[in-house]
């Protein structure tokens, strides 16, 4: 803390600390240090994704979202923000603003396996669309094809399922 206090104007160490204590669960200081780094330039689209995943962490979803939001209102094709807005969105049960999220990112990267993965456990779990599901983990598992969680759910969904499973953590990221 020290080299923070030395060199308050020094974004890295607000970021790198502020990430840094909100993995260890300290919630207070580590939204404000990457505040802090936010604030310093306030037209830096990465800061603001790193502060949304820092609300996203402590369960601050409409917090996430507005910082995301903000990101994307600087840069339009960050998809790094664009992508954890659409996983805020499913956590506040938003499915049809995430899917539309997802949609954009597709449209920007037609390969971008992770999107492709979760708009398949949309289409699975909350449309309970099958058939459509599949689609969107076959282009994932195209992309991606050693990724363990689109492996995973390549079999799930490959499955003949009258209705969808309930979904569990594991199925997005």
């Amino acid at each position: 803390m020290d080299l923070v206090e030395a060199n308050p104007r020094q974004i890295i160490l607000h970021r790198e600390l502020g990430r840094l204590l909100v993995l260890a669960g300290n919630e207070s200081d580590g939204i404000a240090h990457l505040r802090q780094a936010t604030d310093l330039p306030p037209t830096d689209p990465r800061l603001h994704t790193f502060l949304g995943l820092g609300h996203h962490q402590f369960g601050r979803f409409d917090d996430a979202i507005a910082e995301y939001t903000l990101a994307l209102e600087l840069n339009p094709e960050h998809s790094i923000a664009r992508y954890n807005l659409t996983l805020a969105q499913l956590a506040k049960g938003e499915s049809d603003l995430a899917r539309q999220s997802l949609e954009r990112v597709v449209e920007q990267n037609p390969t971008d396996a992770l999107a492709l993965n979760n708009l398949a456990y949309i289409a699975f779990h909350i449309e309970h669309d099958p058939d459509k599901a599949r689609s969107l983990i076959e282009r994932a598992a195209k992309a991606s094809p050693d990724h363990p969680l689109i492996k995973q759910n390549q079999k799930r969904y490959s499955a003949e399922a009258d209705s969808a499973p309930e979904p569990t953590d594991e199925d997005v990221e």
